[in-house]
């Protein structure tokens, strides 16, 4: 995940006061146990050998009322509802970037509507649907300098940014397949 060092300085550019920004990282990635609080995690019954998915459990809820808790303050609240949403934003645009390499950052703004799409896929609009739009459009109006940082500090915990993602690497593979006329690789 991008360091909490960028979470800061995106929080602040979009107007969001350190101290509520820098609590907002603390509570989603370890305060209370859970890491990326706010995501659906799957959940299951595991007996034995045996392991047993159960419906993913959406903890946005979660997210949503302990931020009730630990800012009682409306505008408090409203901006750590800000902060959470920056912050799972820049998650997903990372995730993203890790599966499928810098090959996709010419295209910045498709980065930006994956993050978006995902989103939704763990609930995340509904700490507020408004709000959501507004981070959105914030994050694509700045697509790539976001793309930039979130590069660079990848690169600054030792990934390179010239990787190719696990995707890329599979199509590279499927492609290669089909001109050779295998019908697998091995």
């Amino acid at each position: 995940m991008p360091s909490h060092e960028l979470h800061l300085k995106w929080a602040s550019l979009y107007g969001i006061p350190w101290h509520i920004a820098s609590e907002v990282n603390r509570i989603i990635d370890s305060k209370y146990g859970i890491h990326d609080l706010g995501e659906v995690k799957q959940r299951r019954i595991i007996s034995g050998n045996i392991e047993i998915p159960l419906r993913p459990e959406p903890t946005v809820f979660k997210l949503k009322d302990i931020l009730m808790l630990e800012f009682p303050d409306r505008r408090d609240y409203e901006l750590a509802v800000k902060a959470s949403l920056l912050h799972h934003f820049l998650d997903k645009i990372e995730r993203y970037l890790k599966e499928y390499g810098s090959t996709v950052i010419s295209d910045s703004e498709k980065v930006i509507d994956h993050a978006k799409k995902k989103m939704y896929e763990h609930h995340l609009n509904l700490l507020s649907r408004e709000e959501f739009m507004r981070v959105y459009l914030f994050l694509k109006r700045h697509s790539n300098e976001v793309i930039s940082d979130i590069l660079e500090d990848m690169k600054n915990k030792g990934r390179s940014i010239d990787y190719i993602g696990p995707s890329e690497l599979s199509e590279l593979l499927k492609k290669y397949i089909e001109k050779r006329g295998y019908k697998n690789l091995f």
